[in-house]
């Protein structure tokens, strides 16, 4: 479980978010180490779940068909483009951290978008922000749905 999965389908269920991308992994479980007598061995215990304000579990339960967080604009992305995104997101924390010239090429994002999720994220942005800001044009139906909070809310 991550934080950004409990986070986004949070956000998601109160309207407050739209998601992109893929449905996240679905590890919505706690568990405790409990060590044995010999402490060369422990018990792996799940001791509670993390549901989503809606009430739907995020756990992926064997045989279940919905767990995670199902993005409204689905961005799938195969296990190469996955890999070669977290290695460019790990070379640039190195790059952050020693201070010296990451060790990939860089590339123009604009011709070659590695991360296609993110680049669908601010394309949707843009198209949101346009659609917004011309005149007599409704919002995008995809859109996510916000409202000022309430004094109980806050």
């Amino acid at each position: 479980m991550t934080i950004g999965e409990i986070v986004s389908g949070a956000l998601k269920d109160q309207h407050r978010a739209l998601i992109v991308g893929q449905r996240t992994y679905g590890k919505g479980s706690v568990q405790m180490l409990i060590p044995l007598d010999t402490r060369k061995a422990f018990l792996k215990l799940t001791t509670s779940h993390y549901y989503l304000p809606s009430g739907r579990l995020v756990h992926h339960k064997k045989g279940a068909t919905t767990w995670g967080v199902e993005p409204q604009i689905s961005v799938p992305m195969d296990e190469a483009s996955e890999r070669k995104v977290a290695d460019e997101r790990l070379s640039l924390e190195k790059f952050k951290r020693s201070s010296t010239k990451p060790t990939t090429k860089a590339t123009n994002p604009a011709t070659q978008p590695a991360d296609i999720q993110l680049q669908r994220a601010v394309d949707t942005l843009i198209l949101m922000t346009v659609l917004q800001t011309s005149p007599g044009s409704p919002p995008p139906a995809t859109g996510p749905t916000t409202r000022p909070a309430t004094a109980t809310e806050k």
